[in-house]
């Protein structure tokens, strides 16, 4: 059984042929990120009488997710160490603003620069742990990704050398 079927989407009209399930399907593209009412109508003919549906939020069109790869650090304080991010989507890199969160503290606001950012100064924080949180949120874009960064104390080396004292006795 086919039968022509019509789709209205943000006021657009789609028509489409039922498959031999009774199932039409449109590929929808350029939906802008939103909810969307779909009306679903059937003109009728000479066998089945018109019908007319309206199912409401049919449609949700959401941000893309950006992949963000970041791996946990591991280091002593002074090692020469940086957390680098790198920033794709659909296997592109995408450059996109990212605000970086450390141990709840927002303190950058960064643009990744060919899909990456580096915090490459990990050599001057203090030792501890800490929690980093990288955050997209534009109006095309949505991504997350918590980085864990331990730092442990470095231990001091001593170098001492041997000091040889003559000792005399001198006249009072």
């Amino acid at each position: 059984l086919s039968i022509c079927k019509e789709f209205i989407i943000n006021n657009e009209e789609y028509t489409n042929i039922t498959d031999s399930e009774g199932k039409a399907q449109y590929l929808v593209s350029g939906l802008s990120i939103g909810n969307y009412t779909v009306n679903y109508r059937f003109d009728g003919n000479s066998r089945y009488n018109s019908a007319e549906t309206t199912v409401n939020d049919a449609i949700n069109v959401t941000k893309k997710v950006v992949t963000i790869d970041a791996s946990d650090v591991d280091m002593t304080y002074g090692d020469d160490e940086s957390l680098t991010a790198t920033f794709t989507y659909n296997g592109e890199s995408v450059e996109v603003p990212v605000t970086i969160t450390i141990n709840g503290d927002a303190i950058d606001n960064m643009t990744s620069t060919g899909g990456q950012i580096n915090l490459d100064d990990l050599n001057t924080w203090a030792a501890g742990n800490y929690t980093i949180n990288l955050t997209v949120n534009t109006a095309e874009f949505r991504g997350n990704k918590v980085v864990k960064v331990a730092i442990a104390k470095a231990t001091p080396s001593f170098t001492v050398e041997n000091i040889a004292v003559n000792v005399t006795e001198s006249a009072y």
